[in-house]
C-alpha cells in the first residue's frame, strides 16, 4: 500500500479543534442562535436565583428578595410584614427572639407555648418566632429594629450562648457591634449604606454569602482568646437597646436568663461518645461546647450575661424577667447538650416562664373587656 504524503513526510497529522458551539453559516441565522441560547442561560440564572430565595427565605416565585432575607430569612417566613400586628387587633401577639434553642427543629419550647396560649385564648393569639441558629443579642436587636412599624403583646428575649463566641478574638480586633465577625461587618455595611432592604439582583446571594460566612470553631488559638471575656457590655447595650425601644412602642417585654448544663466530666470525647448524662437526640442534632469556646471560658462568658441580664431587670423594673438559669435544674434528662433541651426540658422551661405570660395575658384581658369587638375572633 503506497504511504500518505504525510506520513512520507514524517509529519504529525494534527487534530481539528473541537468546537464546543457550532454556530450556523448565515449571519442571521447565527444572530437567533446567540440570542435564543443568551435567553435561554440568563432564564436559567433568573430561575436558579428564585429557587435560592424560596428555599432560603421563602420567597414567592412571584416576588422579588431583599438582602434583608439573606441575613434575617425568619422575617419573611413568619409573615409579620404581611401581618402587621397592632395592640389595638384582637389577637395576643408574641415575638420570639434569640437563637436556636427556641427554633422548633431544636426543640419544643414554641410548641409547648402555644399549647398553653391555646389552652387560655383559643385561636385568639399569633407567636411571630424570629429565632434562629448561631443568632446573638446583635441579631435580636437589628431584627427588632426591623419591625419598628409593628407591635406586640409580649416580647420573649433569650439570648446569651451564642455571644459567647464573639469573644474568640484578640481583645484588639474586638468591636461592639461585633463587627470583628464577617457576617455582622458585613451586614452593617449594608444597614450603614442603606441598601438592607433594596431588591436582591441575580448576583447578590452570592456576593452577600462570600462577604459573611466565617467562623473557625477548629482555631484553637482563637478559642483560647475566649477566656478574655470581652462580650458583657455589648450584650448588655443589645439588650437595654430592645427594652428602651419596646418601652417607646408600648410592647411589654419579657428577659429570660440562660440556661445551661456542662458536665463536671465534660470532653469532647466523652460527648461524641455518648458517655455523659446528656439526653442525646435521635437526629444527631446537638453541638459541643466548643461550638462556642473552651467549656470554661464558656461557661464564664454566660454567668457574666446572666448577669447583664439580671443587671437590666433590676435598672428597668417595668420588665419582665424570669431567671431560666437558676429555675432549670442542671440535669441531662433536661438537656441533648450544653444549652438545647429535651421536650421535658422545653416543658420545663415554658412552665417557668408561664407566671409571667399569665399576668400578661391578664393585664391584655383586663384591657380589651369593654371593647364590644373582644368577643370574638376577626
Amino acid at each position: 500500500m503506497p504511504s500518505s504524503p504525510t506520513a512520507a513526510s514524517g509529519a504529525v497529522p494534527q487534530r481539528a479543534a473541537r468546537r464546543w458551539i457550532h454556530l450556523p453559516r448565515r449571519p442571521l441565522h447565527r444572530a437567533l442562535f446567540l440570542g435564543i441560547y443568551t435567553a435561554f442561560c440568563s432564564s436559567l440564572v433568573f430561575l436558579g436565583t428564585r429557587l435560592f430565595w424560596k428555599v432560603h427565605a421563602g420567597v414567592p416565585f412571584d416576588e422579588a428578595a431583599f438582602i434583608r432575607d439573606f441575613y434575617f430569612p425568619e422575617i419573611r417566613r413568619s409573615q409579620v410584614k404581611e401581618t402587621q400586628p397592632r395592640h389595638a387587633d384582637r389577637f395576643f401577639d408574641v415575638l420570639l427572639l434569640g437563637g436556636s434553642v427556641l427554633e422548633p427543629g431544636w426543640g419544643s419550647i414554641e410548641e409547648n407555648l402555644r399549647a398553653r396560649l391555646q389552652a387560655e385564648l383559643g385561636d385568639h393569639f399569633r407567636i411571630f418566632n424570629l429565632a434562629h441558629s448561631a443568632h446573638t443579642s446583635r441579631d435580636s436587636l437589628l431584627k427588632y429594629r426591623e419591625l419598628a412599624g409593628d407591635e406586640f403583646d409580649f416580647v420573649i428575649v433569650y439570648d446569651g450562648i451564642n455571644d459567647v463566641r464573639l469573644n474568640c478574638c484578640p481583645r484588639e480586633s474586638f468591636r461592639d457591634d461585633y463587627s470583628h465577625f464577617t457576617w455582622y461587618r458585613s451586614m452593617q455595611k449594608q444597614i450603614d449604606s442603606g441598601t438592607i432592604l433594596n431588591r436582591a439582583g441575580i448576583i447578590d446571594p452570592a456576593r452577600v454569602a462570600s462577604q459573611s460566612l466565617a467562623f473557625n470553631s477548629n482555631d484553637s488559638a482563637l478559642l483560647e482568646e475566649g477566656g478574655d471575656i470581652k462580650t458583657p457590655r455589648a450584650f448588655h447595650r443589645n439588650l437595654e437597646e430592645i427594652v428602651r425601644a419596646a418601652a417607646g412602642r408600648g410592647d411589654a417585654i419579657l428577659l429570660l436568663t440562660c440556661a445551661y448544663y456542662i458536665p463536671a466530666d465534660y470532653s469532647q470525647e466523652r460527648f461524641w461518645n455518648h458517655a455523659l448524662d446528656y439526653a442525646y437526640r435521635s437526629d444527631g442534632r446537638h453541638c459541643v461546647v466548643e461550638t462556642w469556646g473552651k467549656p470554661p471560658y464558656v461557661a464564664a462568658a454566660l454567668d457574666a450575661h446572666n448577669k447583664a441580664i439580671r443587671d437590666l431587670a433590676h435598672e428597668y423594673a417595668e420588665i419582665g424577667f424570669v431567671d431560666e438559669r437558676q429555675l432549670m435544674p442542671e440535669d441531662g434528662r433536661l438537656f441533648v447538650d450544653p444549652c438545647h433541651l429535651t421536650d421535658e426540658g422545653s416543658r420545663q422551661f415554658v412552665d417557668n416562664l408561664w407566671p409571667a405570660v399569665a399576668r400578661r395575658l391578664e393585664f391584655w384581658k383586663s384591657g380589651r373587656s369593654g371593647r364590644p369587638e373582644a368577643a370574638g375572633p376577626e
